[in-house]
């Protein structure tokens, strides 16, 4: 298994549209999978190294999961912090195995590596899985009913 851009493998954007969408449709429900799959396309058919940037793990050409590092969280447009981790997803039959974990170790690596000080995130039921990876919760607010925790992490 390895991590690498999504830039280097646009083979699998169709399939993280279809995850995305399917696990965040709610977010932007106004735009469809082929839509969704549109965007994506067009953002990492872009050679460059800005934002957004998603890595994903990779193992025997199969897709695991993902994560994207990004300027500004679609949640909470009127929040300026920059960047964010978002997008962390691994299959279900692939979780358990720190893949996560290694993902969002590569975000953080990328942010630092980039100059930024903080990565923050927003997660509805993962706030003890993030804190166990040393992120504090800054604040809590309700996005369209559902509780959500915005944190950070120093990566000095």
């Amino acid at each position: 298994m390895h991590v690498t851009s999504l830039r280097k493998h646009t083979e699998h954007v169709p399939e993280l549209a279809k995850i995305y969408v399917e696990t965040w449709g709610y977010i932007n429900p106004e735009e469809t999978l082929a839509e969704t799959t549109e965007r994506l396309a067009e953002i990492y058919a872009s050679p460059t190294d800005v934002m957004p940037e998603t890595l994903i793990a990779v193992e025997s050409g199969l897709l695991l999961g993902a994560a994207t590092l990004q300027e500004k969280t679609r949640l909470f447009p009127d929040i300026s912090w920059t960047p964010w981790l978002a997008g962390v997803y691994v299959k279900p039959e692939h979780r358990s195995r720190g893949i996560a974990s290694l993902l969002i170790r590569a975000i953080e690596s990328a942010a630092s590596v980039a100059g930024y000080e903080t990565l923050h995130l927003c997660t509805h039921e993962h706030e003890a899985y993030y804190q166990r990876l040393g992120y504090e919760t800054i604040e809590a607010r309700d996005f369209r009913g559902e509780k959500t925790f915005i944190m950070g992490k120093s990566l000095r």
